[in-house]
């Protein structure tokens, strides 16, 4: 288990409304890739990604793969995100052929690294596979989607039998 730093601009507990107030990251792409080439030895191409309150990029890397790093705002506990990565590693062990993103550690084998951005703040970042895909529209009414939406919903209820995080009662 990766040993969680404190972050100095977090009040230590889960408070959705500082989260809400607080200002996303804004670093800047060159800031991103230094970051990914020093904590995970990627180089390549990077591209935003949409988010309410976090920052995400996919980088493309000269080798032909591909990952979202993830920079948290950074108002967010880092316990809850702790939730996440350990939720997908669960996943990740529980049913294997099951797709969903897989954590990658740090070259300090870190699961979350705490970054400092260039404004002074400090942000808890970590790196995912990306998984290709597309958003189905809003109307869609293919039966056939539900069903498969129905059959990865079970199946990922079924892989999250068992896990436990103190901090997934936020």
């Amino acid at each position: 288990m990766t040993k969680i730093p404190p972050n100095p601009d977090t009040p230590g507990k889960y408070d959705q409304a500082r989260i809400l107030d607080t200002p996303p990251p804004r670093l800047s792409q060159v800031e991103v890739l230094n970051f990914a080439q020093d904590l995970y030895g990627l180089r390549g191409t990077i591209s935003p990604m949409e988010s309410e309150r976090d920052q995400n990029f996919r980088i493309d890397t000269n080798g032909g793969d591909q990952f979202v790093i993830k920079i948290a705002n950074s108002a967010v506990d880092p316990a809850v995100l702790m939730v996440q990565i350990e939720g997908l590693n669960h996943i990740s062990i529980a049913d294997p052929g099951l797709h969903v993103p897989k954590v990658i550690q740090s070259l300090n084998g870190s699961n979350l690294e705490q970054i400092r951005a260039e404004d002074g703040r400090f942000h808890f970042l970590h790196l995912l596979t990306y998984l290709p895909g597309q958003t189905p529209p809003d109307d869609f009414a293919d039966r056939s989607l539900v069903k498969q939406m129905g059959i990865y919903l079970a199946r990922l209820g079924l892989a999250l039998r068992g896990f436990f995080h103190p901090a997934a009662r936020y």
